[in-house]
């Protein structure tokens, strides 16, 4: 996944991101947490742009999915009540 980091003609921060998985994508668990890491660490990086730089210039970064979901241990990701008692679907079946 890859994202150019830079702002809104008003100065806020934004993101276009690239390679996002399409319509209809099969993701394991383990792969949508990976994928959620990676939004919100664009959305980390996003933020801390120095975007009142007199020179500002967009910044394009690559994310890997694999490399983010590495660093990632049981209980980063917060899950919903019930979470683990939901039935499996898609390839999961």
């Amino acid at each position: 996944m890859t994202a150019v980091l830079c702002k809104t003609r008003d100065g806020e921060p934004l993101a276009t991101v690239s390679n996002l998985p399409g319509d209809g994508a099969d993701l394991t668990p383990a792969e949508l947490r990976a994928l959620a890491a990676g939004l919100l660490q664009i959305a980390a990086d996003a933020e801390a742009q120095p975007l009142k730089a007199r020179r500002y210039l967009p910044q394009r970064r690559v994310y890997a999915l694999a490399e983010l979901l590495a660093g990632m241990k049981p209980g980063d990701m917060p899950t919903a009540p019930g979470w683990g008692d939901a039935r499996p679907a898609g390839r999961e079946v």
